[in-house]
Parts: structure tokens; C-alpha cells; sequence
């Protein structure tokens, strides 16, 4: 692997991290003394209690104004720790030591278990629990995935570092009973007895696996699964990168239940069987696959003639053997445009769910009659002979409307991309550079069903955010910017509408908060950030809520089916209609000596930056484009915040894009935004 990513000029040091070297630790009597890094990952912090939320405090290693990161001056006020058990908060890409408490994290096998939280790892008084917010020990990593009763969101919460005895809660910290003798004690914590196995192991063992089904599906819900395998495919060996498709009809008796009643996907898993698998995509295919090509992998012939291009080959000089396309295949890029989900190392299940709410699988706006899953390889040596049978499996459930009783899912969870850039033919990343970044801006359009709940028409409450890039990516963010003086939608489209250039639009609006801040990113870690479970503690009191209709809905799911786990009545952080999101993918080209372009193989590189939401009355919501722009940093110039102005001033490559979006009615619109140029941004829908 290491020789590939060298071919690819992919920086070798942070696969350091990823080591596996769990029998080389190096203890020291202080509390607060380093360790030698073991198996290290971002993705990690999802296993601890408000793990991915602790204050990167001016007091810690990587925190303060002096740190070179893409952040500047904005860690302090809006940064968290990104490697919560590294020696430096700024992760395994700048140190591959660890701290007290990411040795003892290690210790407890990576798991989060009663012995680890009552440890007080950095000899400060407090322990691990009360400084991450979990002080009776109750926090299960599973729970918090779905939901469920055990892992309902954390109060508000004065977060320390559990790794440097200088970072200590503040005052507000005040337990109910501070004068008793033992934490336990102090925080009126249940009977240890009292807790079942399943929220808390005890000592270092890790905590009861379960399976994907029994993880998202609720007690007595109806199970269903849909089974797609990549059948035994030969990865062909004259292509470095190829790009396979398989997709699978649907029986008529699931289409027909699916359009009748509501199907809901709960989760979607990943066996994996070959090393050389990149990512999958799983898309969703309004029409059938003729009979003959049902479950037959077929090379991606579009695909294939950018790889030959890219290699100066042409289509007679290569062989796939029975892997070859033909002019009547499937066009899956044309046909299947229904986006299910996407794995990629480190994002499995790649699909996730509460256990009150879904993805929508067909419908009778959204037939659906076949499932693509398109599988990316790589062979980098065009080694003959490798053959793949990784499988990918979707859950989901049956509703049926009319049993409001058996309704336990009233919400559904629905994609919204801020941009996916796979393939440009403009966007060059120079080489020889530290500090390459893709911006964009795009404006929140909000397509939704009032009722009862005027906000449901312009307000969106947001679940889940992830990232996707490829092996020189390093950093990526997404931050929400709001018209100035809390102006309306319409407002705020109408500024967008009447903007001078982009410089004047963005001074209209201000940032009011990351949705998620990723300096250390890296290809194997793609896991999904859950930005719901813990908004209270993330994000501003005035940022977060709940829609009427999500809590009437939660509401009617608890008197129609109170079974246990009860539905998690949370305040998740909300993205209004007329906001704009910047994104920003940032990239390390100081090991290539060639430009890298933006493309479909692993050495080209991607920028994708996309969230979830969840509604109660079928909202749909897009993000029109305002601008693309590629440039690089250079200096004390490492402020991610004003980006776009660089691309008025004559610096980077790329000032304009053009957006193809969907309107109510389904149809392809266009919107030009060209900087200095006016461009009607609320006219286009």
C-alpha cells in the first residue's frame, strides 16, 4: 500500500498512523507524559463521549494563534480538538505521539468503557467522564448512533481535555452534591448494578457488538434487506483505475410495496473483499436493467475512455476480457441519478439512521425499479488475476401510513450536497504546494411543505455532514454565513440577486458557525460526522431547534407506539433558506511534481462536501451555486475565512461556475454566477 501511494505521491507520514502497532507503547510515570501513537484515527472521537467536541482551549498543543493551520486566528473561537488523543490537538498529522489519555483510550482496547471514564487520565482532578460530559458513565457509542434512550444527547456541557492536566472545567461545572466524597456520589450517579451490560462494560473489555440489523432496526420492526454482491468480478489488469457497475432489479412485489407504503432505508453495510477497492456509490434507477445484464459487472465505459484519454490510449489498445463494455450497455450515469450513499474507507455502515427516522426508498414521486451500486479499483501495478466479491446490503423498513400505530420512523433523512465535485475539466491543482484549497459558495434554497409550521417551509434541521477527497486532500470545512440583522429568506435572495460581486454579497452576510471543521483529514478515515447528537453542546443556543412539525411528529410516534427506545426529542442546528455554505477542501501537492487534476482515478482528487437533514412534511432542499474557486495559500496567508475575496483580487484560477440544479418540478435549471457580474440567484427557482 505504502508503494502505491508513493507512486501516487501520496505523503507517507500520516500512514504512520495508521500502524497497527498496539505492542509498542512507551509509559512514563507523569500523568501527563507522551506516548508512541497506536492505530490512530479522527474517526475515533465518534467512540467517546463528545468526542469530537472539546474546545481547542489557547492553553493546548496546536491551539493557540502561533499553530500553522488553515484556521488562523478562528481556532480559538470556533476550533475543537481534532486529535483528542494526540500529544497536539491538531491530530496524527502533526504528531504521532499520544497524550495520557489517548494511551489509555488505547489501553481499553479503543473503546469507551466504565474503567476508562472514572480514570482521571491527566492528574487533574477530574475525572475522564466528568471532563467529556459523561460523569455517571453511561454513554454507549451504539445508542448514540440511533437514538436510542441510553445515549440521549449530553446536557450542556463545560468540556475540558481529558489529556493535559493544564485544561480543567471551568466553574460552571457544579455537580449536585459537591460535597460528597466519590464522583458516583457527587453527580447522584444510579447503582452501578443498576446499568445493563449493554450500555457500559466494565474494566477494559470492549463493549457488546451487535450487528448492523440490530443496531438501527427497532424491537419488532419489520427487517427487510436488499443484497447486491460485486459477483466475483476480474479486476481488469490494463487499467490502473477502473470503474465497475452492477445493478440489480428489484422483484415487482417490492416496487409495488415501495410506491404503495413507505420505505425506508435504517442502515447500508459494506463486506469488503478486496484491498483494492476504492469507494462504492449507490445509486437508485427509475427504469429496469434488461435481463441479460441484471447483476452482470460491467466495466463503466464512460469512465473507462477518460482512464485511456488520461493515458494517451485509445479504445482498441486495451482488453478487459469479460469485463468489456458494449454500445447497448446500461447507462447508469445517465439513468440512475437517485443518490442512496457512498462508502469509502472508514465510513461503514455508510448509511446510518436514527431510530425514528429514514431514507426514502422509492415512492410515488420517485419510482424506483433497479439499484446500482458502481465500484472504484485501483491497480496501480495492473497486477492480473485480482477478483472481488464485496457485497453491499441495505436495510431498510416497510411503513404503512394507514397503521399509524406501526409508524415508529415519522421522519425521513434526506441528502443535501453543498457540492460534489468529481470531474472538471478547468480544475487543476498545481503541484509543489502545501497549501492548494477548492472553495465554493452556494445558497440554501428551502423547498418546503408549510402546514401548520411556517418554518417548515424555509428551515431545514441538519443530522449529518461528511467529506470525500482522495490522497492529497488533508483538510476539509463547511461553514454557515447568514444575512446580517437576521434578514428573511427572501432577503437574503434578494441580496443574492442583487449583489455587485461575490465580495459584496459575503460583506452582507456574517459567519455564525462551522458546521463541521476538519483540519486533519485523511482518504482512509471518510467516516460520517454525526453534527445532530450533540448540537446543544456545539453550536449556539440560538443556532439550534426543533420544528413543530418534527416535535408533533415525535409527539404522535409516542402515543401511537411507546415501546421502548422513545425517539430522541433533540435540537439540531438549522440551516435557513437564503443562507450560504462555504466550503473549502484543501490539498498537499509538496510531494508531486506534476498537476493534479480533478477526476475520476485515486491519483486525481475530488472535493465533496455534503449533509442530511431530517423533516417531518417531505421538505426538499438544494444549494445553488455561487462560485468555485481554486487557489493557494501562501505566507501568514492561512485564513479560511474571507477565501473568495482572493479570486476578485487576480490570485488562483477559477472565478465562476455554472450550477445545474432541479426545480420544484423536476426540471434542470442553470444559474451563472460570475464574479463582479449581477446573476438573479432567486429568480432561478
Amino acid at each position: 500500500v505504502m508503494a502505491a501511494r508513493a507512486r501516487a505521491g501520496h505523503l507517507l507520514l500520516p500512514l504512520l498512523v495508521l500502524i497497527n502497532v498496539q505492542q509498542i507503547l512507551l509509559f512514563f510515570s507523569s500523568p501527563t507524559a507522551v506516548v508512541l501513537v497506536v492505530d490512530a484515527l479522527p474517526s475515533f472521537a465518534s467512540r467517546i463521549p463528545g468526542g469530537h467536541h472539546v474546545p481547542c482551549h489557547h492553553t493546548l498543543p496546536g491551539c493557540n494563534s502561533s499553530s500553522s493551520t488553515l484556521l488562523s486566528t478562528l481556532d480559538s473561537n470556533y476550533g475543537y480538538c481534532q486529535g483528542l488523543g494526540h500529544a497536539d490537538c491538531r491530530g496524527g498529522m502533526h504528531t504521532v505521539q499520544l497524550n495520557a489519555f489517548g494511551a489509555a483510550f488505547a489501553a481499553a482496547a479503543k473503546t469507551w468503557t466504565r474503567e476508562l471514564c472514572e480514570q482521571d487520565s491527566d492528574g487533574d482532578g477530574f475525572t475522564n467522564g466528568e471532563e467529556l460530559g459523561d460523569p455517571c458513565c453511561m454513554w454507549n457509542a451504539n445508542d448514540a448512533v440511533t437514538g436510542d434512550g441510553g445515549a440521549m444527547p449530553l446536557p450542556p456541557w463545560p468540556r475540558s481535555h481529558p489529556g493535559f492536566a493544564s485544561n480543567v472545567p471551568g466553574v460552571e461545572l457544579k455537580p449536585p452534591n459537591s460535597r460528597a466524597t466519590t464522583v458516583r456520589e457527587r453527580w447522584a450517579c444510579p447503582p452501578v448494578d443498576s446499568f445493563d451490560d449493554d450500555v457500559l462494560t466494565t474494566s477494559a473489555a470492549i463493549t457488546t457488538t451487535k450487528s448492523v440489523e440490530d443496531v438501527h432496526f427497532n424491537p419488532g420492526e419489520t427487517r427487510r434487506r436488499i443484497v447486491i454482491s460485486m459477483g466475483n468480478v476480474t479486476v481488469p489488469c490494463d487499467l490502473r483505475t477502473t470503474y465497475v457497475d452492477v445493478t440489480v432489479n428489484l422483484p415487482d412485489d417490492v416496487m409495488v410495496e415501495c410506491a404503495e407504503k413507505k420505505c425506508l432505508i435504517v442502515a447500508g453495510e459494506t463486506v469488503v473483499d478486496s484491498p483494492r477497492l476504492h469507494h462504492f456509490v449507490v445509486r437508485s434507477c427509475p427504469v429496469a436493467i434488461a435481463p441479460n445484464q441484471n447483476a452482470v459487472p460491467v466495466v463503466d465505459p464512460f469512465v473507462k475512455s477518460m482512464i485511456l484519454k488520461a493515458e494517451g490510449r485509445n479504445e482498441t489498445n486495451t482488453t478487459t476480457g469479460n469485463n468489456s463494455s458494449k454500445d447497448d450497455q446500461f447507462n447508469t450515469n445517465a439513468l440512475c441519478d437517485g443518490y442512496l450513499g457512498a462508502w469509502a474507507p472508514g465510513a461503514d455502515p455508510f448509511i446510518t439512521s436514527r431510530r425514528d427516522s429514514g431514507f426514502r426508498l422509492g415512492g410515488d414521486d420517485r419510482p424506483i425499479r433497479a439499484i446500482t451500486v458502481q465500484a472504484h479499483y485501483d491497480n496501480f501495478d495492473k497486477k492480473c488475476g485480482t477478483i472481488d466479491d464485496s457485497v453491499v446490503i441495505i436495510h431498510y423498513t416497510v411503513i404503512d401510513d394507514n397503521l399509524s400505530a406501526t409508524n415508529l420512523r415519522p421522519l425521513e433523512e434526506v441528502d443535501l450536497p453543498f457540492t460534489r465535485i468529481s470531474v472538471s475539466p478547468t480544475l487543476t491543482l498545481p503541484p509543489n504546494e502545501d497549501g492548494v484549497f477548492i472553495s465554493t459558495l452556494c445558497q440554501i434554497r428551502v423547498h418546503g411543505n408549510a402546514s401548520d409550521d411556517d418554518a417548515a417551509a424555509t428551515t431545514v434541521e441538519l443530522e449529518r455532514a461528511w467529506f470525500h477527497g482522495h490522497l492529497v486532500a488533508n483538510a476539509m470545512y463547511a461553514r454557515i454565513y447568514r444575512k446580517k440583522n437576521d434578514a428573511t429568506a427572501a432577503e437574503a435572495a434578494r441580496a443574492a440577486a442583487e449583489a455587485e460581486n461575490i465580495t459584496a454579497l459575503m460583506n452582507a452576510h456574517e459567519l455564525v458557525t462551522p458546521i463541521v471543521d476538519m483540519p486533519a483529514w485523511w482518504f482512509d478515515d471518510q467516516a460520517m460526522t454525526d453534527i445532530a447528537w450533540d448540537a446543544a453542546n456545539r453550536y449556539r443556543d440560538t443556532l439550534t431547534g426543533m420544528l413543530s412539525s418534527t416535535r408533533a411528529a415525535l409527539d404522535e410516534r409516542r402515543k401511537t407506539a411507546p415501546t421502548e427506545p422513545l425517539p430522541s426529542y433533540r435540537q439540531r442546528l438549522l440551516l435557513r433558506d437564503g443562507d450560504i455554505v462555504h466550503s473549502v477542501c484543501a490539498f498537499n501537492t509538496s510531494t508531486r511534481d506534476e498537476p493534479t487534476t480533478i477526476g475520476v482515478q485515486t491519483i486525481d482528487e475530488m472535493c465533496w462536501s455534503t449533509a442530511t437533514f431530517v423533516t417531518a412534511v417531505d421538505a426538499r432542499a438544494h444549494c445553488a451555486p455561487l462560485q468555485v474557486y481554486l487557489g493557494v495559500l501562501g505566507g501568514d496567508d492561512n485564513d479560511v475565512d474571507r477565501i473568495w475575496e482572493r479570486a476578485e483580487h487576480g490570485v488562483g484560477d477559477v472565478t465562476n461556475t455554472l450550477g445545474r440544479f432541479r426545480n420544484d418540478k423536476g426540471e434542470y435549471e442553470c444559474t451563472l454566477a460570475d464574479v463582479g457580474a449581477k446573476r438573479s440567484i432567486a429568480s432561478s427557482l
